[in-house]
């Protein structure tokens, strides 16, 4: 989905890069390329992986946290 759709402005208006957004079907999170956990934040819920060509991305795991 497009980050457009989802309620979390800081997401959906681009501020923190581009991206986009998948809902799972399984409850869980894989990676398509080798990475390396670069950052976990204190909210368990965000997580920064760097993969080994260098891409940097930022897997932030919503459940209704804008509430």
């Amino acid at each position: 989905m497009p980050l457009t759709s989802i309620h979390d402005s800081p997401f959906s208006t681009g501020t923190v890069g581009k991206g986009v957004a998948i809902e799972p079907e399984e409850g869980e999170v894989h990676s398509p390329v080798t990475v390396v956990v670069t950052t976990q934040f204190p909210t368990e819920y965000t997580v920064g992986v760097t993969s080994n060509n260098g891409a940097e991305v930022l897997i932030f795991i919503c459940v209704d946290t804008v509430n």
